[in-house]
C-alpha cells in the first residue's frame, strides 16, 4: 500500500489510526477522542476548512450523536490484514511505537522522507497534515500543537486545504482571464460601433445642415416669387390704369374736338329761341337734356388700342360685328386706335393683325363654346 493511502487513513489531528471516525457537516472525518479536544459549546470549527459543525447536545454528548464514518471505518477494517512475512499490520508497518509513550512517531523511512518538521516540537510532519497558523509566524506545525498550543488562533489553516483553496483559485483566475478577453473583444466590439455611430452621427448633422440651407434657400426663393407675384399683380393694375387714362384722354380730345361747335349751337339756340316762350324755351331744353340722357345710358363709347408699333394693318372683330374684322385701328403715335359704341353688357372680341388672328396683351381672355380663346369687356 502507498504511502498516499496510508496518510489518508489516519486523522488530520493525531496522525494515528481512525478511532470511531465521526463526520463533520462539511465532509471531514476526525477521532472521536479528537474532536471532542477541540468543541466549543455548541459548535466545532473543522480544523480542515473551518467551517462549523453545529452540535444538538453540550460535552462530549455531543460528539457522539455526530455521525460516524462507516465507510472509512470498513476500508480500515478491510486493509488490516498481517503480513505473511512479519505478521504485522500493514497499517503498523510504518508506525513505531514507543514503549514508554502512547503516542506514536512516524518510522525512520517515512522521517527520512518528509520534508517538513513542526516548529514546536520539530516533530517531521506528512504534507497533507501540515498546519499555518497566520496569527504566529511562518512557520509550519503539526495537528497536535495546533490544537495545544494554537487552539484560539483564528488564522490557523491546512496546507492541503490551502492547496485546493489555491487550485481553485488558479482555475478561477483562469476562468477570469477567459471572460477578461471575451470582455476585450467586445469591448472593442463596442468601439468599433461607437465610431461607426459617431460616424454616421457626423453625416447626418451635416445633412441637416444641408437641408437647412436648402430650406433657407427656398424660402428666399418663395419670399422673391411672392414679391414678382406682387409685382405681377401691380402691373396688371397698373396696365388697367393706362387703359382708362388712354381712354380717358381720347374722350378728353372728342370733346375738346365737338365743344366749340356744340357751343356755338347753342348760342344759336339761344338767339333763336329769345324770341319764344318761356315755356316752350324750358321743354326745347328739357327735351335735348333727356335725349342726351338717354343716349348716354343706352351705349358706351370705348376706345379699343393694339399697342405694337411694327404692326402695319389692325382690324376689329367681334361678337357685335359677327365676327368680321369690319373695324380698321387707325395708327397713331406708335399706336392703332379705334372708338366704337357699345351697349351694356358682355362683348368678345379679337384683332387681326396683318393676316393674323392675335390677342391684347392689356385685355382679359376667356374661352368661347368652340374652346377658343379671347378678349373680352363687359360695358
Amino acid at each position: 500500500m502507498t504511502m498516499n493511502v496510508q496518510l489518508c487513513l489516519r486523522c488530520p489531528i493525531c496522525c494515528e489510526n481512525f478511532d470511531e471516525p465521526k463526520q463533520l457537516s462539511c465532509g471531514h472525518s476526525f477521532c472521536r477522542c479528537c474532536l471532542d479536544q477541540i468543541r466549543q459549546l455548541y459548535s466545532i470549527s473543522c480544523p480542515v476548512c473551518r467551517k462549523p459543525t453545529y452540535l444538538s447536545m453540550t460535552g462530549p454528548q455531543g460528539i457522539r450523536l455526530l455521525p460516524t464514518n462507516y465507510s472509512l471505518i470498513q476500508i480500515i477494517e478491510a486493509i488490516q490484514f498481517k503480513d505473511e512475512n512479519d505478521g504485522t499490520p500493514i497499517l503498523q508497518k510504518s508506525i513505531k511505537t514507543d514503549p514508554d509513550s502512547s503516542t506514536t512517531t512516524p518510522s525512520s523511512e517515512i522521517v527520512d522522507k518528509l520534508p517538513f518538521k513542526c516548529g514546536n516540537c520539530s516533530t517531521p510532519v506528512p504534507t497533507n497534515n501540515l498546519w499555518i497558523c497566520g496569527d504566529c509566524d511562518e512557520s509550519v506545525f503539526c495537528a497536535p500543537c495546533i490544537i495545544t498550543k494554537h487552539k484560539y488562533h483564528r488564522k490557523c489553516m491546512q496546507m492541503s486545504a490551502i492547496s485546493a483553496e489555491w487550485h481553485t483559485a488558479c482555475y478561477q483566475f483562469d476562468q477570469l482571464s477567459v471572460r477578461i478577453e471575451k470582455c476585450i473583444e467586445l469591448c472593442l466590439k463596442i468601439e468599433d460601433g461607437f465610431a461607426c455611430t459617431k460616424s454616421l452621427i457626423n453625416r447626418t448633422d451635416a445633412e441637416i445642415e444641408e437641408l437647412k440651407r436648402t430650406h433657407d434657400e427656398l424660402s428666399k426663393i418663395y419670399a422673391k416669387a411672392r414679391t414678382l407675384r406682387t409685382a405681377e399683380n401691380d402691373l396688371k393694375q397698373l396696365h388697367h390704369f393706362e387703359n382708362l387714362l388712354k381712354q380717358l384722354d381720347f374722350y378728353a380730345n372728342r370733346l375738346s374736338l365737338v365743344l366749340p361747335a356744340l357751343n356755338e349751337h347753342v348760342k344759336d339756340v339761344n338767339e333763336n329761341l329769345h324770341l319764344i316762350g318761356g315755356d316752350a324755351k324750358h321743354v326745347t331744353w328739357s327735351n335735348l337734356f333727356n335725349k342726351c340722357q338717354t343716349g348716354a345710358h343706352d351705349s358706351v363709347n370705348v376706345l379699343f388700342y393694339w399697342n405694337e408699333p411694327s404692326s402695319s394693318v389692325v382690324s376689329l372683330a367681334a361678337s357685335f360685328t359677327n365676327w368680321k374684322p369690319t373695324i380698321q385701328l387707325v395708327p397713331r403715335n406708335g399706336e392703332h386706335l379705334a372708338t366704337v359704341d357699345l351697349p351694356k353688357g358682355r362683348h368678345e372680341f379679337k384683332f387681326w393683325v396683318d393676316g393674323q388672328w392675335r390677342l391684347g396683351q392689356d385685355w382679359q381672355t376667356c374661352k368661347d363654346g368652340e374652346d377658343n380663346l379671347n378678349n373680352f369687356l363687359i360695358v
